[in-house]
């Protein structure tokens, strides 16, 4: 079995997402200002690091290509917000996980929306998490 998770991520340090929030047009799913708190670990509190504003995709039955394609017509709509972002130092990328209990996973991404994604400067990052299968 295998499923499938995409972000679409802006994160860097002094990041505001109320400003991105502002400049987008967008609410996020989920945002962190810089330096959070986001827990404790032997009494030691642990945080962010960078600030990250960030929208999902909506579902995790999808495949990585449906996923990216549904949230694609929203932030070509807003290419010149994002090259701002951009040229403000913030970094952009499509955070997809696969969550697979298939010894050898493979994702194929078509060429026209890979070119797409780099056209709007955001990158794309894979992460493969093996389940260990019920079976």
């Amino acid at each position: 079995m295998e499923t499938h998770s995409v972000v679409f991520q802006i994160f860097g340090m002094n990041i505001s997402p109320n400003s991105i929030s502002d400049q987008l047009g967008l609410a996020p799913d989920e945002s962190l200002a810089p330096d959070t708190v986001i827990g404790t670990y032997k009494g030691k509190e642990h945080t962010t690091g960078v600030g990250t504003w960030s929208i999902s995709g909506r579902s995790e039955t999808k495949q990585l290509e449906t996923q990216i394609e549904e949230l694609l017509p929203a932030l070509r709509l807003r290419k010149e917000a994002l090259e701002e972002l951009k040229r403000l130092g913030w970094k952009m990328r499509f955070f997809c996980g696969v969550f697979t209990d298939n010894a050898a996973p493979g994702v194929s991404l078509p060429s026209e929306m890979l070119a797409e994604v780099g056209d709007l400067g955001i990158d794309i990052d894979i992460m493969y998490y093996f389940q260990k299968s019920d079976l």
